[in-house]
């Protein structure tokens, strides 16, 4: 067996990959390690040589069997190839990795909103409504911030809601976070920004701001964010590049504005505003009252996932990296990140907002008692504990993570089950390697 710094030569034997997985399109092969996971594209002989290091087989061997389909194939290709793929460790099965406890922290600072939109997943409340009898004064959600960045000072505090902006004091909140010099996110409809927010906003450090829109065409953009808010939305955009202020546009695709999702790519392309976008899933009453209208078809899901990948960001295209010796076992869902309500309830997620599920208060525990305690309920929610993930060996399942459980329990009742469009996802997350290493045009030959 080989060992580290052993010289390369015909009597090398190379181990047994335990869960290869070899995928075949146009000629070209995609050799997947999903115990690294490792992968690369190569040709017939590469996927070949691979299926045949089995432990016991040294490269004489292997070059015996292949040579008579492979002519002209030599003892020194096969070492080579070996070379190359030892550099790449792609024999080697990664440890574990830990998630780092209060990683991403949602500040859900109201409920309140001056919208109404359809997939709400925090069923927010009118601007109008009394839920700020109970919402946490601005000093406490200061000092929240103050305990989280000493136990992690790499935290990142997405601030959120309802449109947090409803609040008077939203941009002293922000303020007193960025003392602790943590990363922050304000998610928002943009609609109720003044020269002054945003002047104050671009002292941040470390901050950026994402601004929900759903589509350029107004009228689609109309039917979930109400009339006339694209219009507001976009001259918020502007106003916040123009005062440097890192800005991202954010859409939820639904049946509406599936067909037009790549128009308003191509805009925020065009007019170097950067964008992401998420599908719709159900979470909270409000988006199941609306699904039939709203939902994707099991094609359109698909649709939809291939467009994420036409812009493929290994970084970011998937909701999250799909990074070579990177296995993912979930999202942390818990302890990794956990969502604090307007009132302080602690919640595993914000798409696990069933109260049943609440974990107790800040105003009651501190932060560090609340991440040990949600670490012991929902550590659970890992891929190796979860079948039929584990026992059928998914290849995929390092890269979703077993998928999302809020998926599961909003489509279900329970987050044990796996998440509604789990066999898309493996068609994506499949396509999804091939780009990273062929690119996206890559997807239009194949799909032809």
């Amino acid at each position: 067996m080989i060992s580290e710094g052993q010289n390369i030569s015909s009597e090398t034997i190379l181990p047994r990959i335990p869960e290869l997985f070899v995928d075949e399109k146009l000629g070209n092969y995609l050799v997947l390690n999903p115990l690294g996971p490792w992968w690369f594209v190569g040709s017939k002989i590469h996927a070949d040589f691979v299926r045949l290091c089995d432990g016991k087989r040294s490269l004489r061997d292997i070059f015996e069997s292949l040579s008579p389909q492979y002519k002209g194939v030599t003892d020194e290709n096969l070492i080579q190839i070996t070379k190359s793929l030892l550099d790449e460790n792609f024999f080697t099965a990664t440890e574990k990795s830990q998630i780092r406890p209060l990683s991403i922290v949602f500040f859900n600072i109201t409920k309140r909103c001056n919208l109404s939109c359809p997939y709400c997943y925090y069923d927010s409340a009118s601007s109008q409504s009394k839920e700020h009898e109970n919402e946490l004064d601005s000093d406490v959600w200061i000092k929240l911030s103050n305990d989280i960045a000493k136990i992690n000072p790499r935290a990142k505090i997405i601030v959120s809601g309802g449109e947090p902006l409803i609040r008077p004091d939203a941009i002293d909140i922000i303020e007193g976070i960025s003392r602790n010099n943590l990363e922050i996110k304000l998610i928002t409809n943009a609609t109720l920004f003044t020269s002054d927010i945003i002047s104050r906003l671009s002292k941040i450090d470390k901050f950026s701001i994402q601004v929900s829109i759903d589509s350029i065409i107004p009228e689609e953009n109309a039917k979930t964010r109400g009339p006339g808010n694209l219009e507001k939305a976009l001259k918020a955009v502007q106003d916040i590049r123009d005062a440097a202020i890192d800005v991202e546009i954010s859409a939820t695709i639904t049946q509406i504005n599936l067909k037009s999702i790549r128009q308003f790519r191509q805009f925020c392309n065009k007019n170097s505003i950067k964008f992401r976008s998420s599908i719709f899933m159900l979470s909270g009453e409000r988006s199941k009252r609306n699904a039939q209208w709203l939902e994707l078809s099991s094609d359109d899901y698909l649709d939809a996932s291939t467009y994420c990948l036409e812009n493929f960001d290994n970084k970011t295209t998937m909701g999250h990296p799909m990074v070579p010796g990177e296995r993912r076992y979930g999202c942390g869902a818990g302890y990794g990140q956990i969502d604090i309500s307007p009132d302080g309830s602690v919640l595993p997620c914000s798409h696990l907002n069933d109260p049943a599920l609440y974990f107790g208060n800040i105003q009651t525990s501190n932060i560090e008692q609340l991440a040990e305690v949600g670490y012991k309920r929902y550590s659970y929610i890992d891929v190796d504990g979860m079948d039929p993930c584990s026992s059928s060996k998914c290849p995929m399942r390092y890269f979703c993570g077993g998928g999302c459980r809020a998926n599961s329990l909003h489509n279900y009742g329970t987050t044990h089950h796996i998440p509604k469009n789990c066999s898309e996802l493996k068609q994506i997350y499949l396509k999804g390697l091939w780009v990273s290493v062929l690119g996206s045009s890559f997807l239009a030959e194949t799909d032809r």
